[in-house]
């Protein structure tokens, strides 16, 4: 089946595949030999607008849906699919502020993907993976403060990005998936720092990195939805942001077929 796209659609697509043509292209191989992404690819990404398409329009962003960002991620794929890894986090930034953030929440941090796009999501950890049920990272209320303690890992973009959106389990007596919070965790927060990058045979340029949290103090303002219900907002936002990605997975080795036979001829 095809896809047709509207006017403005097709129009943003070709706007994209020009500046990949311009701007990743020529630096991919660069970004693969050497683990690192250029400081200005982020930077242009964010121009364009793709951090910001699915923040509604009333928070500067461009209010976009699923078709969009898949348009988005297919077309810098063919660049370089390591990029894509920065749009994909803004992503879930917006989700998780649509689906459960607070209207000082949002008037706070939707500017801030607009304009930053420095959003990672922290659900994995070294013992259960990303398995919420299995999630060991403790959050104490304390006064009006959580007290965080624990470790994630392959965290995308760790170290880079300045916020962290991270399970906690508030609620140490309920097993599984129940007693899970979420708190929007800022890079610089005493006693939050980053441990082992990983060393990876694909996806280069984006790095998976340890968080490690040691009594860090998060202001009870940080929580999106409710103390405890954190698997709300993972059953409204994780099969959204799941669909999203699958975009570019499945498309990866069609992309990476037709860049290579076109560059082969």
């Amino acid at each position: 089946m095809k896809l047709l796209l509207t006017e403005d659609q097709a129009r943003m697509r070709a706007n994209i595949e020009r500046m990949v043509q311009r701007e990743v292209v020529p630096r991919a191989g660069e970004i693969d030999e050497r683990d690192e992404m250029p400081r200005d690819i982020p930077r242009i990404l964010g121009e364009m607008g793709l951090f910001s398409i699915l923040v509604p329009e009333e928070y500067g962003g461009l209010g976009g849906g699923l078709t969009e960002l898949c348009i988005a991620l297919e077309e810098v794929a063919k660049g370089s699919v390591s990029c894509t890894s920065y749009i994909l986090g803004q992503a879930f930034g917006a989700l998780a502020l649509r689906f459960a953030g607070k209207e000082a929440q949002k008037e706070k941090y939707f500017p801030r993907i607009v304009s930053e796009g420095n959003v990672s999501f922290a659900t994995t950890e070294p013992q259960g993976g990303s398995d919420l049920g299995g999630i060991q990272t403790k959050a104490v209320l304390n006064g009006d403060a959580y007290l965080v303690n624990g470790r994630k890992s392959f965290i995308t973009n760790g170290g880079h990005s300045q916020y962290y959106i991270t399970p906690v389990r508030t609620d140490p007596n309920r097993a599984g998936t129940k007693g899970l919070s979420f708190l929007w965790i800022e890079k610089g927060s005493e006693g939050f720092g980053f441990g082992k990058k990983e060393k990876k045979m694909g996806y280069r340029g984006v790095p998976l990195t340890e968080l490690i949290f040691d009594s860090v103090r998060v202001p009870k303002s940080q929580l999106l939805g409710e103390e405890g219900k954190g698997i709300d907002l993972a059953r409204d936002a994780l099969p959204i942001h799941e669909r999203e990605s699958r975009p570019r997975q499945s498309e990866m080795p069609r992309v990476l077929w037709r860049t290579r036979f076109s560059t082969s001829r």
